[in-house]
């Protein structure tokens, strides 16, 4: 089988796998090669297209994470990985930094499962976040909402439990994805089989998580105040017109 696939590939067909019911049979038909996968297994009966030659888009990334998440296998997660060169080229580069760093120059790297598990998950997830925002955004205020977005899930972290800190700090993340892609936070959470708390606080602003995110966003929002007070007269009036409006904001035209 694995003999045709090869046949066929080089013919510039696009393969696609159906009826994927189980992880086993998702992970054997990418090691085969194919480019479509459609199956129960991967939540509903819909085409899910992974370009392995192509930048990392927003969904697979997603995906990734919803696979750590449930505490899926390694083997599955480097087969993710794998379907994505740019996104396996930076995590070794970052790994590589974290050595240097903590002086681990020992560690030869021959796998992405090595650098899983060098990395650790709960690392590796909060990487695949700042991955998002910094590198899969065009929003020229990318990298200004990455630093607010580290920053809300730092305080929501610190204002959590013990055992709730790492959903917390996912949470805080999550919080801001809405305003990176510029589009409605439910349709890329539908990518994601996330924790209810999370869920609750990412959708609705509400359960365990609601305090600490609205005491950031307080803090978020008076530092903003100040930054805008103090340099209100570089400002123009037309950029202070369009973003009252797009923030909902009546402007009385009587008084311009």
């Amino acid at each position: 089988m694995i003999n045709v696939v090869a046949k066929l590939k080089k013919t510039g067909i696009k393969l696609l796998a159906e009826k994927i019911e189980t992880k086993e049979a998702y992970n054997e038909y990418i090691k085969m090669g194919f480019d479509f996968f459609q199956g129960y297994y991967l939540d509903k009966p819909e085409v899910l297209e992974l370009d392995r030659y192509k930048e990392s888009t927003p969904m697979v990334i997603l995906q990734l994470i919803k696979i750590i998440r449930q505490d899926g296998e390694t083997s599955s997660i480097e087969s993710y990985i794998k379907m994505q060169p740019n996104l396996s080229f930076k995590l070794l580069r970052f790994l590589n930094n974290q050595n240097r760093l903590s002086a681990k120059t020992n560690d030869k790297i021959e796998s992405i499962t090595q650098i899983i598990t060098l990395l650790g998950r709960d690392k590796l997830l909060r990487w695949l976040m700042v991955y998002i925002y910094s590198e899969m955004s065009t929003n020229p205020a990318s990298e200004a909402i990455l630093d607010m977005a580290i920053k809300r899930a730092e305080r929501m972290e610190a204002d959590a439990s013990p055992q709730d800190k790492d959903k917390a700090y996912l949470a805080g993340m999550f919080s801001l994805l809405d305003a990176i892609f510029e589009t409605d936070i439910k349709y890329l959470m539908k990518y994601v089989n996330l924790d209810k708390d999370i869920n609750a606080l990412v959708l609705e602003k509400k359960g365990k998580f609601a305090p600490s995110f609205f005491k950031a966003e307080k803090i978020e929002r008076e530092y903003l105040k100040k930054l805008v007070i103090a340099n209100f007269d570089k400002i123009s009036t037309a950029d202070i017109i369009y973003a009252l409006g797009f923030g909902g904001v009546i402007i009385d035209k009587s008084k311009l």
